[in-house]
């Protein structure tokens, strides 16, 4: 990919990839989403505590645009109540200048949080671990 393909906010969010990482201990889930036949995988974690999201961190193989949908998102999820918790592709999409063959990307991140929350929004289960 050219050098130009990367917006200035992706090249920032890919270099210092805030929120990067996993979290363990009370109220943690996790979710996973993608793999190999779809150029990427997400895995999310978020802390849940009083119905709301406490902090979320994630870990991504992918290239530098699904680092840097996957750092705005972790970024914004804090203080949202987990079941009403979702990703703003348009947003994401719109902040990081995406091109358009990168929009599944987010789409991979939707899935992660909606895996991780499935407890949250459906039957509990125990999410502290990616696999």
């Amino acid at each position: 990919m050219a050098q130009d393909a990367y917006s200035p906010r992706v090249r920032e969010l890919f270099r210092h990839t805030p929120g990067a990482g996993s979290l363990d201990g009370e109220g943690v889930r996790c979710g996973r989403a993608g793999g190999a036949e779809h150029g990427a995988e997400v895995v999310l974690w978020v802390r849940v505590l009083e119905g709301a999201i406490q902090e979320a961190r994630f870990q991504v193989l992918g290239c530098p645009h699904t680092v840097a949908a996957a750092a705005l998102l972790v970024e914004g999820l804090a203080g949202q109540p987990a079941a009403a918790a979702r990703v703003d592709t348009t947003a994401i999409s719109e902040r990081l200048l995406l091109p358009v063959e990168k929009l599944g990307r987010v789409l991979l991140l939707e899935d992660a949080l909606l895996d991780a929350l499935a407890g949250v929004r459906g039957p509990d289960r125990d999410a502290s671990s990616p696999e």
